[in-house]
């Protein structure tokens, strides 16, 4: 396996991740994508149904990517809605807004910063996926398994990441509450 052909195996794999566990999410629990889509102006009403067919289409999406040899038309969609994404996440964000986007199921945690910023790493990642694609990269079923393998170990390592940060367990403060013995 070349380097380009590894390159391109791991980003479409870590796509497929990320849509395969996104979509679920929004087709088990539909409803706080669904208000997520009135809060970003995309719908006039909280209507379950509709976020149930785009966690739908992210699902066909993540299959696409895992049984396209060639890539391209899959990778261009990906790209296409992760450009899509980050410019209405983007749009809200620039507009003061902070509530939930419900894009991975997590209904709590408010918009920032930091959701753009992963938006446009994906976006990033897609683009890769998409150049190496055109560029004449092919993988096989069994590069794209393993690509499948390394962008799972790299999406569970980006979650760990994230909730470090967010839980911070290794804070210098947390003596301070447990009384010395």
């Amino acid at each position: 396996m070349t380097a380009a052909t590894a390159s391109s195996a791991a980003a479409t794999g870590l796509l497929i991740v990320v849509f395969a566990w996104s979509g679920p999410t929004k087709i088990a629990r539909p409803f706080g994508a669904a208000v997520a889509l009135t809060r970003f102006r995309l719908a006039r009403h909280v209507r379950p149904t509709v976020a149930r067919v785009i966690g739908i289409g992210e699902l066909a999406l993540a299959l696409a990517l895992l049984l396209d040899p060639v890539g391209i038309g899959s990778l261009a969609a990906a790209a296409t809605v992760l450009a899509v994404f980050s410019a209405v996440v983007t749009r809200a964000v620039r507009a003061g807004e902070t509530f939930p986007c419900a894009c991975f199921g997590n209904e709590q945690r408010p918009l920032s910063a930091a959701t753009i910023v992963r938006n446009l790493a994906l976006l990033a990642v897609a683009g890769a996926g998409l150049a190496a694609a055109v560029a004449g990269v092919r993988t096989t079923a069994a590069e794209r398994a393993y690509g499948l393998v390394l962008g799972a170990l790299l999406a569970c390592s980006v979650l760990l990441l994230d909730r470090l940060a967010e839980t911070r367990p290794f804070r210098s403060d947390l003596d301070l509450h447990h009384g010395a013995s």
